[in-house]
């Protein structure tokens, strides 16, 4: 598989959708979190009570915290 490299974004949940959603050729079966950085971080593949909207708000928790000095592509 060769990854392609896109344009920094800053749209964490649109990522979410895409890599949790059918893709394009229904090449995204069984999508959930391979590790987290604290062990309880919401995996809406694997816990029927997670949604993408807990798992955005855990991700981007820290950029929210940096306000003015987080990078406008943090994606």
């Amino acid at each position: 598989m060769i990854a392609k490299i896109g344009k920094p974004g800053h749209k964490t949940r649109g990522v979410l959708n895409y890599l949790y959603g059918p893709g394009r050729a229904n090449e995204h079966t069984d999508p959930h979190l391979a590790a987290s950085w604290d062990g309880f971080a919401p995996d809406p593949g694997r816990d029927p009570d997670a949604t993408l909207a807990q798992l955005t708000a855990a991700l981007d928790l820290r950029v929210k915290q940096a306000g003015d000095k987080a990078p406008k592509g943090h994606v």
